[in-house]
């Protein structure tokens, strides 16, 4: 909008406001053969167990987890900025200098959660699967020294076959938030101030100054242990900058 208060003045101003949301499905949370199993696993089928256990205590497997379905990353990004400004001519020293200046101030606050991705400590308790002794049932082995620890067995040898108690122990959303704000003033200034035998000298200063300040936070359990996901949020942090310049021109003709 354009506010006119004489022929030489006008005062102007902005706000603009813009949002983005999106979800998309990405790659399986996916073990390309680095996995370490028990030749003991529960899960393990009858037809391979024996061989399993002949060959030694443990061996490597690969898994698309395909019962715990794709990671889902989410974005959610809100942009809102304001800005007011002038310019006009003005006389002084017998000439007319033009100007114009303005003052803005804009706001990005962003969500990203990696959705449906898995608790990497508690997979790995809960692929470890065997048979409790005491009645048969299977269980996590971490759970036969911590039986309170809440850990809930996950089968890896097919498809169909993960519960959903499983499901909800090994996945979650972890998330950041981000929010920048920037805030921006600039003033210019330019005329011809005198004539020399060739023509006109003029003449052009100006400056501006930007400030940027950010913070993120992240998901707590991140925090407290940066592996814990297997497709992370990232960590917390903060910091801002600001920058000041100025430009002197002339033309000598």
């Amino acid at each position: 909008m354009l506010f006119r208060s004489s022929d030489d003045w006008k005062v102007f101003g902005e706000a603009s406001w813009a949002h983005m949301n999106s979800e998309s499905r990405s790659t399986p949370v996916f073990y390309p053969g680095n996995l370490t199993m028990r030749s003991d696993n529960a899960f393990l089928p009858a037809s391979l167990s024996a061989a399993a256990i002949a060959a030694g205590s443990t061996f490597t497997f690969g898994t698309m987890n395909g019962d715990l379905g794709a990671q889902q990353p989410l974005y959610d990004r809100r942009i809102l900025r304001f800005m007011v400004g002038t310019e006009g001519v003005i006389d002084a020293f017998d000439t007319a200098w033009k100007f114009d200046a303005y003052a803005s101030s804009g706001f990005n606050m962003s969500t990203t959660i990696s959705g449906n991705t898995i608790n990497v400590p508690r997979y790995q308790q809960a692929i470890d699967a065997v048979r409790n002794p005491a009645n048969g049932t299977i269980v996590c082995r971490s759970t036969l020294t911590n039986p309170t620890n809440g850990c809930v067995p996950l089968n890896l040898f097919g498809r169909g076959v993960v519960s959903q108690a499983a499901k909800d122990y090994v996945r979650a959303d972890p998330y950041n938030i981000i929010r920048l704000k920037q805030q921006v003033g600039a003033f210019n200034f330019s005329g011809e101030p005198f004539s020399t035998w060739a023509g006109p000298v003029s003449l052009a200063t100006g400056i501006e100054h930007r400030e940027e300040k950010m913070r993120q936070i992240t998901d707590p359990e991140e925090q407290a242990n940066p592996a814990v996901w297997f497709q992370g949020a990232g960590l917390p942090y903060t910091g801002k900058f600001t920058v000041t310049e100025g430009f002197v021109e002339t033309v000598l003709p």
